[in-house]
């Protein structure tokens, strides 16, 4: 009885702090960046054209939408990235990330990791239409 009153009380406290078992390792839990932390965001194209991301908005998207990939420690072959993004930091750091979106793709990779991650459908539309949006899209130039 001892035993079941300790595994029901286990249980009981495991579920009130919120804990889970998700075995989803995510952008969100390896890179720990904050939406308050990013002073802008540097989007890129493989043709060099480029935008600055200073809307709260908008970097609140794009943070928001990276946090969702899951990592894969698989390393792919694949083309050139379709765009590089660099996230600045308010103490100046830099963060590297590398999207493929272009021909319906949902891939990036974080310089600070080997393997990939993979967005989810939400995500992915979201940064599509952001970088739309800033007149980056150029499906002709996908790398084959």
């Amino acid at each position: 009885m001892l035993k079941f009153k300790l595994l029901f009380l286990l249980l009981l406290v495991l579920m009130s702090t919120g804990c889970s078992f998700s075995s989803e390792d995510t952008w969100k839990e390896r890179s720990r960046i904050k939406q308050g932390d990013v002073k802008q965001i540097l989007i890129e194209n493989s043709e060099g054209v480029s935008a600055s991301l200073t809307d709260r908005v908008e970097i609140s998207a794009v943070i928001n939408a990276l946090r969702t990939g899951v990592f894969d420690p698989g390393v792919f072959d694949i083309r050139v990235q379709d765009f590089t993004v660099t996230i600045e930091l308010n103490n100046s750091d830099k963060k590297k990330i590398h999207l493929w979106l272009l021909s319906g793709a949902n891939l990036f990779t974080d310089s600070e990791d080997d393997g990939h991650f993979t967005l989810n459908e939400d995500a992915q539309e979201k940064l599509v239409e952001i970088i739309k949006e800033n007149e980056l899209w150029n499906e002709d130039s996908a790398a084959n």
